[in-house]
């Protein structure tokens, strides 16, 4: 966890996707090393079912307001 925790920048919206509680362990650890009187970003977790690359991509486009992509009919 401390791994993945030091790479993430200190002043980043974060948004952790993900099954089971390991993405939740991550989101405490993170507010753990946060903690007061150091950084203040906002940290979510968000339960998901194996998403797909394609349920992450819209997932991200919904956070920084992108609006989806469209395909053309064929």
């Amino acid at each position: 966890m401390d791994a993945v925790a030091g790479r993430l920048a200190g002043d980043e919206y974060i948004v952790v996707v993900g099954h089971g509680t390991v993405h939740e362990r991550l989101v405490a650890r993170l507010r753990e090393l946060d903690g007061p009187g150091h950084r203040s970003r906002s940290i979510e977790a968000r339960r998901a079912d194996r998403p797909t690359e394609r349920q992450l991509v819209a997932e991200l486009r919904e956070h920084i307001g992108a609006s989806p992509r469209r395909r053309r009919p064929a």
